[in-house]
């Protein structure tokens, strides 16, 4: 199994300074089965083009199938994994919002904008396929797509006015009201506790330690963080782990077990079993099929 994502709050800037823009082609099949959880402050919709996927945007589970829309706001802790014999390829529109932002006192940027750069503005996350909304939709983001590619003259303006459509017709779908979860909070100091496990993978980490900085009992930590990530805390330590090692592994020359150690893991064997089962084949081999 491998994993996208290396960081999880990405830390990589989308598109460039003058046009946070991106238009990529994510893929979940059997050589990338899964997406660790993470998140960013772009915005992020994608359009589901073949296959199905099962996607968590902030705790709440996703069943997409082809022709499905996802739409995940900034700074949604989000995650998914394929279906097995269902591999899936999205066409995905990643954008900063302040694109859209202005410096003055507008009605847009009063109303929407500022309140969806604040998690404030109502957002719905899944808009089923067959539907006069998400044709609509999946029509924006192929026009985005074509303008990103050929870049013609003045295209960043046509891009930008797709921008606002693609946001108007989302919001006429989604509730008038943002419903405030309980969960929120929760995924709010889990997001803690990854920002914790980025930053201390290569030492030894306790649940109890991730559990204090949370305020949560061990137990109910435990509970949050599966629900929040769709794994259990130990599974994405070591998740993580092998991430890091599958950088140093294609980025360096150091021996596998020195890399091991690296990561945090204490013992190689353990290392070992584990690259294995994420990756379907030894570190050795990863090293020899991926680097250069």
């Amino acid at each position: 199994m491998q994993l996208l994502s290396s960081s999880l709050k990405e830390g990589v800037r989308h598109g460039n300074p003058s046009l946070p823009i991106v238009v990529y082609y994510p893929t979940l099949d059997t050589q990338c089965t899964q997406l660790a959880a993470h998140w960013h402050e772009e915005m992020e919709i994608s359009l589901v083009q073949k296959g199905e996927g099962i996607y968590s945007i902030d705790a709440v589970k996703y069943h997409v199938k082809q022709g499905d829309i996802l739409i995940i706001p900034p700074r949604s802790l989000h995650s998914g994994h394929s279906i097995s014999g269902h591999d899936s390829q999205n066409t995905t529109v990643l954008f900063n919002t302040s694109v859209l932002a202005s410096s003055s006192k507008d009605i847009c940027n009063s109303q929407y904008i500022l309140p969806l750069q604040e998690c404030q503005l109502p957002i719905t996350n899944h808009i089923l396929a067959d539907t006069e909304e998400a044709a609509g939709i999946s029509e924006i983001i192929q026009r985005i797509s074509d303008n990103m590619v050929k870049q013609d003259k003045a295209f960043s303006l046509k891009v930008k006015s797709l921008l606002f459509e693609l946001l108007y017709k989302i919001i006429l779908v989604s509730p008038k009201e943002k419903i405030t979860l309980t969960t929120n909070i929760a995924i709010e100091k889990i997001k803690l506790a990854l920002e914790y496990i980025q930053a201390n993978y290569m030492k030894k980490i306790y649940i109890k330690d991730l559990a204090l900085l949370t305020s949560y009992s061990e137990s109910y930590f435990s509970k949050i963080f599966k629900q929040a990530t769709q794994c259990s805390c130990i599974d994405y330590i070591n998740q993580y782990r092998i991430i890091m090692a599958q950088n140093q592994l294609l980025e360096t020359t150091k021996p596998i077990t020195e890399i091991a150690l690296d990561v945090g893991f204490e013992n190689i064997s353990y290392f070992c079993k584990e690259f294995l089962h994420m990756n379907h084949m030894t570190a050795r081999q990863y090293r020899d099929l991926y680097k250069n």
